[in-house]
């Protein structure tokens, strides 16, 4: 019960205009209070007073969602139109892009996109396929000398998207990867992680990624889409950009604090910040690539 209540208040109140929320949310909260206060408190204006309280805090509940959806709609125009931009200027010639639905949002592949034209990452970890696999395969093809893992946990999206990824050119290492349950203890912590990860992929250990992006497995209440701490920070490269996308979701919130932990215990000087548009991105990152934030 706990969990869930703090899973709504976090979700409620992440992404763009954050104080505006919580500002509003606790303006609702004293209202509630006030409406409780007068019905315990007798006067000749109770019921009048209740219903006054009742439609205030209607308001604000319409306008806290109100601002929630036209922020977040006006942040990924924005960031749709940089990307669409973008991607001509730099000449990636895409058979399609989708941005809607369950899709990656236009701000994680404006994101994508600057870490792989800013960063110039050469070896790159993709956990999850969709949209940014399309951008990854193109960037495959034109920086040969990279090495792109993507692992799937769906046959089926697999040979769906394939096609698009061989279209012009050999394919990045695809991989599938079923997932099983799976229990360890996060490096650097005494916590105890139980959640699904992909079977099968210990050969990770044997490379030292500069961009993983987090966009799978499927999300979980709490500790979600944790499984990658195991192998962290052996896998990170000197240079290096984490991706974790969802990040508005209060599974997702609690693996970013636990990979906070994780990087300060093993002394990984690191910056970190968040992109917010219809989804939420949050993004560690080497001091060298602080950058990335601001431009």
């Amino acid at each position: 019960m706990i969990i869930r209540f703090r899973k709504i208040v976090y979700e409620l109140i992440s992404g763009p205009l954050r104080a505006l929320k919580i500002g509003l949310l606790s303006s609702f909260v004293i209202i509630i209070v006030g409406m409780l206060t007068v019905l315990f408190i007798p006067s000749s204006y109770e019921y009048l007073s209740v219903l006054a309280y009742g439609n205030i805090a209607g308001l604000l509940i319409l306008i806290i969602i109100i601002q929630l959806r036209g922020s977040a709609k006006l942040n990924d125009l924005h960031y749709q139109l940089s990307l669409q931009e973008n991607l001509a200027v730099g000449g990636y010639r895409l058979k399609d892009v989708y941005l809607d639905g369950a899709a990656g949002n236009a701000s994680l592949m404006l994101l994508l996109l600057k870490c792989l034209q800013l960063g110039r990452p050469r070896k790159i970890l993709e956990l999850g396929s969709g949209q940014t696999t399309k951008m990854l395969s193109y960037y495959c093809r034109a920086n040969p000398e990279t090495y792109i893992l993507t692992l799937e946990q769906e046959k089926n999206w697999i040979e769906i998207l394939r096609p698009y990824l061989t279209d012009n050119g050999p394919l990045h290492e695809y991989r599938f990867a079923e997932l099983r349950d799976k229990e360890f203890i996060c490096p650097g912590t005494n916590i105890k992680i139980s959640t699904s990860w992909f079977h099968g992929v210990q050969d990770l250990l044997t490379r030292r990624f500069n961009l993983i992006l987090i966009d799978g497995p499927n999300g979980e209440e709490i500790y979600s889409r944790s499984g990658i701490l195991e192998y962290l920070p052996a896998i990170l490269d000197d240079t290096f950009v984490i991706i974790l996308d969802d990040a508005e979701r209060y599974g997702e919130i609690t693996t970013i604090r636990l990979l906070k932990k994780l990087l300060i215990s093993f002394k990984i000087d690191y910056s970190s910040f968040e992109v917010n548009g219809i989804k939420r991105q949050y993004v560690f990152c080497s001091r060298n690539l602080a950058f990335l934030q601001y431009t």
